[in-house]
């Protein structure tokens, strides 16, 4: 209450999720119990793609993807926002992507729009991180048409 117009977005799903097994609760208790403390929405981090499959090879401790999910659901069935965010230009595929986005779409149906994040991997800047980036420059194309993807398709728009 000391800053009664500050807006907190904090914790992630995969920290709601961690914070929930700690301390044996509910992911809605633990998020309630944020929410008294003055937690006002969540951010989309831990989301990177929300396929299983691509989870697993990338990271094998993380959230599934129904976990993450559940997290924010329960977020918005309680009125807190959120955000999603796509990390993609690694191992996933074009139709990963999609099914990405997909999620991300119907997330939005639920709770409404808030700032999208599409994080394109990079490669480090060094030497062998130069001959990845020109690598990487071939589908530079296919990564505009992902963001544009993502603007278009979770505004609920078709392209013509």
């Amino acid at each position: 209450a000391r800053f009664p117009k500050a807006h907190l977005k904090a914790f992630t799903a995969i920290e709601i999720g961690w914070f929930a097994r700690r301390e044996k609760l509910s992911i809605e208790e633990v998020l309630r119990r944020l929410t008294a403390a003055g937690l006002g929405s969540l951010p989309g981090g831990g989301a990177e793609i929300l396929v299983d499959d691509v989870r697993r090879r990338l990271m094998k401790n993380k959230a599934s993807t129904s976990e993450w999910l559940e997290v924010h659901e329960t977020a918005h069935k309680m009125g807190l926002r959120s955000t999603a965010t796509m990390m993609f230009g690694h191992v996933e595929t074009l139709a990963e992507r999609i099914e990405h986005l997909r999620h991300a779409a119907l997330r939005e149906r639920v709770a409404g729009p808030q700032h999208r994040g599409h994080l394109r991997v990079r490669a480090a800047v060094d030497r062998v991180g130069e001959e990845v980036e020109r690598a990487l420059g071939a589908q530079v194309a296919a990564l505009e048409r992902t963001q544009a993807l993502a603007h278009v398709g979770l505004r609920g728009e078709t392209a013509r």
